[in-house]
């Protein structure tokens, strides 16, 4: 089954041992300064040991794949693992984009990789496959996005961007459902009530969360029409994004506006347009949400936390840039988040989110990537993650050479292992 920051650290030195291909890292954490201070001590149980990374797909003018990029990691069944990213020929095919609408999938954890429609549909096959002539830069999205598992089991997930009633505050969607994860019904229309002030496109996030009462959210974001603006801010549809939680007790048939998790504040400092946020429901019952801030500056994550099952939200200091965070809660009670630009970036908690520390790099950030880092855990306290690199010869990690302008979307795994005493994050410790 899937399981779907103290004092300033002075600088100390890091040592890596590579055994057996994989790359292990202990000991007191390197915190940069834009991360929360924490106690030197705190991460010293803490373990991550780096996998080799592996291909899982390749720029390929055969198969025309002129870019592979944004990878999003979709769990929409006890064993398989469905992989959505960017996708576009190279010009000798005219810039057509790549015509599979579910690029990759695995059924062993993430180790071997297949390609194509993964699903038996039980409406028929909801649409076509083929690319078309000098179209943009498309995302396949896989009706992945949203995805979350009901109390009855029913597997649930729907398109990454909805169509926008302005004149009416709704949005329409498409889903799917399935109750063993292999047979699927859809798409169907799905239903979104917005709330006043929505101007543009409403893009949904990766994941949703069950609560108790077995209803359950998603996260969105979208461009929202600020009254009065901040004088020092240019309002734009790069900066006016709000993130919101909407809530289903239909199963998924329809959603209302819950709350808003995030929106652009009156200090500048404080962030800009939220968006592209995840949300994770802790084990601690605790909702967690961290957000992108604004568009072209590097701008630190925003964080915030429920503690009423998403009512309201309060924002938590955090100063680490990155776009697209990404949680996991592993087995043995670790959370880890990852995120990009510049490079990609893992890092880890002990306290549910209050605190951070033991930043691992993937990737540098003089590496040429779309910093979009997609992680699960796919074993107790393994981690695949999966990311991408422009122009970066695969001999750095392989011992043949592929062509020069390679352009690969990596696999690893991630192991985590914590031998303090880690916080009882029960409710009832709290």
């Amino acid at each position: 089954m899937f399981h779907l920051s103290a004092k300033r650290t002075s600088l100390l030195a890091l040592c890596v041992i590579v055994l057996c291909g994989c790359t292990s890292v202990s000991g007191p954490s390197l915190l940069p300064s834009a991360l929360n201070p924490v106690d030197r001590f705190r991460f010293r149980g803490l373990k991550i040991t780096k996998g080799k990374p592996f291909v899982i797909a390749q720029s390929d003018s055969y198969t025309q794949r002129g870019s592979v990029s944004h990878p999003n990691l979709m769990v929409q069944s006890d064993k398989r693992i469905n992989l959505a990213y960017y996708a576009k020929a190279g010009k000798e095919h005219g810039g057509q984009t790549l015509a599979v609408d579910w690029p990759a999938y695995s059924d062993d954890g993430g180790k071997t990789w297949n390609f194509g429609d993964p699903f038996i549909w039980a409406d028929g096959v909801p649409h076509a496959t083929e690319g078309k002539k000098g179209e943009k830069l498309k995302w396949y999205y896989g009706y992945g996005w949203g995805a979350v598992r009901l109390q009855d089991g029913t597997f649930i997930g729907q398109d990454r961007v909805m169509k926008f009633k302005k004149n009416v505050m709704q949005a329409e969607n498409r889903g799917i459902w399935s109750s063993d994860g292999e047979i699927w019904f859809g798409p169907r229309k799905i239903q979104f009530q917005l709330p006043p002030g929505v101007k543009q496109v409403v893009c949904i996030s990766p994941r949703g969360v069950l609560l108790p009462d077995g209803s359950h959210l998603i996260a969105a974001y979208y461009v929202y029409d600020y009254p009065d603006p901040h004088p020092k801010v240019k309002m734009d549809s790069m900066t006016d994004y709000v993130s919101s939680v909407f809530i289903s007790a239909d199963g998924g048939q329809s959603y209302s506006y819950y709350s808003d998790i995030a929106k652009t504040p009156d200090k500048v400092a404080e962030g800009l347009g939220p968006c592209e946020p995840d949300i994770i429901r802790l084990k601690n019952g605790d909702i967690l949400s961290a957000m992108r801030s604004q568009w072209k500056i590097h701008r630190p994550i925003i964080m915030s936390r429920s503690v009423d099952d998403g009512k309201t939200w309060q924002r938590e200091d955090f100063r680490e840039p990155g776009v697209m965070p990404m949680f996991v809660e592993t087995e043995n009670g670790i959370l880890m988040m990852a995120y990009g630009r510049p490079g990609n970036n893992l890092l880890f908690s002990l306290d549910n989110g209050k605190t951070w520390g033991r930043k691992t790099i993937i990737s540098s950030a003089d590496e040429k990537t779309s910093g979009y880092i997609t992680a699960v855990e796919v074993e107790p306290n393994r981690v695949l993650i999966v990311y991408d690199s422009y122009g970066k010869p695969s001999k750095d990690f392989w011992l043949w050479e592929p062509p020069p302008d390679v352009n690969t979307l990596w696999g690893m795994f991630i192991d985590i292992e914590y031998e303090g005493e880690a916080q009882d994050s029960s409710p009832e410790n709290q």
